[in-house]
C-alpha cells in the first residue's frame, strides 16, 4: 500500500520541458485521449464484469501533421480469465491508430484492466474487450478533462501543466512549498489491490501559509476518500510569505500489492509451454550467463503496485551475445514481456563453442522492501 500526495508545481512552459530533454513534448503535438470500454466476451459469449476502475484519460503524442478532424483511434484488449475472475495474459493493441501516437499509453490501459474482476467460475480463454477512444488536442481540451489525467498518472499531469496553453492547472503556484502535510488514516479509504483512488482539488493560500477556498474539482470517489483528501489540504500548512491563487493538488491512494500469477497455476491459464519455469529449453546445454542486473520496471505497473513475470525465448551466439526471439509468457499483461525483451537483449553469456538455441529465460518483476 502507498499514499502519494503531490502539489502540481513543476512545469510551466514548453522551454522548461525542452530543457529537461523532452523535445517531443510540444503543446501542438499533445492530445488527451479518453477511453470508453465496451462489453467483454469470451469465445463470443458475454462476460460479466463485476468490479474495476474506469480507464482515466491519458496524454498521447502525434508525430507529423495533425489532421483537422482525426478519426478516433480504437483499442482491443485480448485476455484470459482465471477461476477467481481475474484477467490474465492481457494484451491491448490499437485496431485503428489514426493519430499514430506512442504505444506506451497501451500500458496505461493494461494497468487498469489488471485490477478488473469478472464473474467467477470456470477459467475462460479467447476473451476480448473493445475500447473506443476520443482524442482532443490539449489546446482545446476542457479543464475537467485535463484534470482527469490526474487519475491515471501524476507524471502525465505534471507535463500537462507545462503544455496547456490555458495555464489554469495551478502553474501560478510553482513556488509554493509545504511546511507540514497532514495525512488521513489509510485503512478505511484504501481501495482493493490494483485499484486507485484519487481526487483533484483547487485552493488558495494566504500570506500566513493557510489554505483557503479548498474545492474538490474531480474525484474517483467514494465520498469517504474524497472528504479525507479535502482534509489533507485543509489541515496542511505552507511556507508563509506571500499569497497564492488557483493552486491545484492531487491526492491519491493505491491498493495493496498485486502479486504476479504463480507459474503453472491451474487457476491462471497462460500462453506458452506449461513447464516454462521448470526447464531452460536450451540446446545443446545451458549457457553461463554473466551478471544480469535488474530489469526496468514498467512505470504503469509500478504506479499501481502490480508485480509480473515473463518468459523470453532466446538464442545465444558463440561470442556470448543474447538474441531475444519471442515472449513465451507475459503475466498479468503484455507490458512485462515487452520490458523483459529489452532487458534480456542487454545481457550476455560466456563465449562457447557453438552457441545455444531455444533457451527459455524467466524474468521476474517484484517489489522489494
Amino acid at each position: 500500500m502507498s499514499l502519494s500526495t503531490w502539489v502540481m508545481l513543476a512545469l510551466t512552459a514548453g522551454q522548461e520541458i525542452q530543457a529537461k530533454g523532452f523535445e517531443v513534448f510540444r503543446p501542438e503535438a499533445a492530445w488527451v485521449v479518453e477511453y470508453r470500454t465496451g462489453s467483454a466476451s469470451c469465445a463470443g459469449r458475454p462476460l460479466k464484469q463485476v468490479d474495476g476502475d474506469p480507464v482515466p484519460p491519458a496524454l498521447n503524442w502525434f508525430e507529423g501533421k495533425i489532421p483537422a478532424l482525426p478519426e478516433a483511434p480504437a483499442l482491443e484488449a485480448t485476455f484470459k480469465v482465471d477461476a477467481e475472475g481475474r484477467p490474465r495474459s492481457i494484451w491491448v493493441q490499437w485496431t485503428n491508430n489514426a493519430l499514430g501516437g506512442v504505444p506506451a499509453r497501451v500500458g496505461h490501459v493494461e494497468s487498469i484492466l489488471v485490477g478488473w474482476r469478472f464473474e467467477t467460475g470456470k477459467p475462460s480463454s479467447d476473451c476480448m474487450l473493445p475500447i473506443a477512444t476520443t482524442a482532443t488536442p490539449v489546446a482545446r481540451a476542457p479543464r475537467k478533462l485535463r484534470l482527469g489525467v490526474l487519475g491515471g498518472d501524476d507524471g502525465q499531469f505534471e507535463t500537462m501543466q507545462g503544455i496547456s496553453p490555458q495555464k489554469d492547472l495551478g502553474t501560478a503556484c510553482r513556488e509554493l512549498r509545504a511546511r507540514s502535510l497532514v495525512y488521513p488514516v489509510i485503512d478505511p479509504i484504501q481501495p482493493p489491490p490494483g485499484r486507485r483512488r484519487w481526487t483533484a482539488l483547487s485552493f488558495d493560500v494566504t500570506a500566513e501559509g493557510a489554505p483557503t477556498a479548498v474545492k474538490v474539482e474531480e474525484t474517483s470517489g467514494p465520498e469517504r476518500f474524497t472528504e479525507a483528501a479535502r482534509r489533507v489540504i485543509e489541515d496542511s500548512r505552507f511556507q508563509p510569505g506571500r499569497e497564492f491563487k488557483g493552486c491545484v493538488a492531487g491526492i491519491a491512494v493505491n491498493g495493496d500489492l498485486v502479486p504476479a500469477p504463480a507459474p503453472n497455476s491451474s487457476s491462471s491459464p497462460v500462453s506458452g509451454p506449461r513447464d516454462a519455469s521448470a526447464r531452460t529449453g536450451c540446446y545443446p546445454a545451458q549457457p553461463r550467463f554473466l551478471h544480469q542486473g535488474s530489469p526496468g520496471y514498467p512505470a504503469e505497473m509500478r504506479r499501481r503496485s502490480i508485480e509480473g513475470r515473463a518468459v523470453v525465448r532466446v538464442d545465444v551466439t558463440a561470442e556470448g551475445e543474447v538474441l531475444p526471439r519471442e515472449v513465451v509468457v507475459s503475466e498479468p499483461s503484455s507490458v512485462f514481456g515487452e520490458q523483459a525483451i529489452a532487458y534480456v537483449g542487454g545481457i550476455s553469456a560466456e563465449p562457447s563453442t557453438g552457441g545455444f538455441s531455444g533457451c527459455l529465460m524467466p524474468v521476474v518483476f517484484k517489489f522489494t522492501d
